[in-house]
């Protein structure tokens, strides 16, 4: 494993750029359908501490991104860990995010 580190309600997570035409936001329903899920789940209550484990990939770092976003709302404290899974080539690089 490679490093760890926290993120607080106060941090922020690098930008993503956005493909969407236009001026919303494109994280808005994605963010509101894990919100329900998780509600409707039972897969996090709030007021959790959580450990989100990214290798740098798109779908790791777009979990993160979602999860931040969620904090407030939801009252989470998150820890993030870097894995480096081995899967591709360039998994060893995506750590140094």
């Amino acid at each position: 494993m490679g490093r760890s580190g926290s993120v607080s309600r106060e941090g922020s997570l690098p930008s993503i750029p956005s493909r969407a035409v236009g001026s919303g936001d494109p994280f808005t329903g994605l963010v509101t359908s894990v919100s329900r899920t998780l509600r409707r789940r039972g897969m996090l209550a709030g007021g959790e501490r959580i450990l989100v484990a990214v290798s740098g990939g798109a779908d790791s770092v777009g979990l993160l991104h979602v999860l931040f976003r969620l904090t407030d709302q939801l009252g989470l404290s998150i820890a993030v860990a870097h894995v480096d899974h081995g899967l591709r080539p360039e998994s060893a690089g995506e750590g140094r995010l």
